[in-house]
């Protein structure tokens, strides 16, 4: 059985998406574009070496879709740390992983890509899955809820600008554009707001950039391989990573409401796996 290496790549980068995530929940006491700077700046770092020592310019290539891709990535990642520092890790993934919904529809619009009814159908059961694990948390506030909602929906536009610049960009180059366009927006307003880390918080913050990079470019790498909404999909296996982490490291109570959303959200992953390969294999067969 051949394994569909974008998906084993979407796994990995869940894992160390995960580990970057519980370092910014334990850093909740420093500003949050202090801890989207840190991030920014070590993707900065590393991507910039990356692309030198490959020998890859800079500034050429498509600029609109890689600055879209910035400007997007930049207001998704910012909203994303804001409700992970604010709510249970749990709460957090489950709002930001409503991107698929969001995904679909966006990848046809940018994208051009067509869906299949059907594939809404198992979209709708993930986010039933992430209703349940969410349980109408009281403890979220609408205006939390809204950011959450605009995490989701900015991430869904990062992806599919990810996706336009399949075979037009190396994915350390898009990767780049990131910190590109989010340091010079944030430091402005992070100069008045600046607060000094001790050594564990550097440290912390520093792994929060490095667990990000190399997570960015396994994504990046598997969206470029792989059909933005199907890819989307399959991301919800992180809710499972991160309700473990949540328990594990913070003591948050892992419900049997819970397991029932883990379970409705697998099917989901499972149901438009099956579904896009058999659609692949009858394409080929055609």
């Amino acid at each position: 059985m051949k394994i569909n290496k974008s998906i084993v790549y979407i796994l990995i980068a869940g894992i160390l998406f995960t580990i970057a995530f519980v370092l910014v929940k334990s850093t909740s006491h420093i500003h949050v574009l202090q801890v989207v700077f840190w991030r920014s700046l070590i993707v900065f770092l590393f991507s910039f070496v990356i692309l030198k020592y490959k020998k890859i310019p800079l500034f050429e290539g498509p600029k609109k879709y890689l600055i879209l891709r910035g400007i997007t990535g930049c207001i998704a990642i910012i909203c994303y740390f804001y409700t992970l520092q604010e709510m249970t890790m749990a709460s957090a993934v489950t709002l930001q992983y409503v991107s698929p919904l969001f995904l679909v529809i966006v990848g046809f619009f940018i994208n051009k890509e067509r869906f299949n009814k059907i594939q809404l159908v198992f979209v709708m059961l993930a986010l039933l899955g992430t209703a349940v694990i969410k349980n109408f948390d009281p403890t979220i506030t609408t205006f939390q809820l809204l950011l959450g909602l605009s995490s989701a929906f900015f991430s869904a536009l990062s992806y599919s600008f990810i996706r336009k610049l399949k075979g037009l960009a190396d994915p350390y180059l898009v990767v780049f554009y990131f910190p590109l366009v989010t340091l010079p927006v944030i430091l402005p307003i992070l100069v008045m707001n600046w607060v000094t880390p001790n050594w564990e918080d550097t440290v912390k913050l520093i792994g929060v950039g490095v667990f990000s990079m190399f997570a960015q470019v396994l994504l990046t790498k598997a969206l470029q391989r792989e059909r933005v909404a199907k890819i989307g999909v399959i991301r919800y296996v992180d809710l499972i990573f991160a309700a473990i982490a949540g328990y594990v490291l913070f003591d948050e109570i892992i419900s049997l409401q819970m397991v029932l959303g883990f379970i409705l959200i697998i099917s989901g992953v499972i149901l438009n796996h099956i579904f896009s390969f058999k659609e692949e294999k009858s394409h080929t067969v055609d």
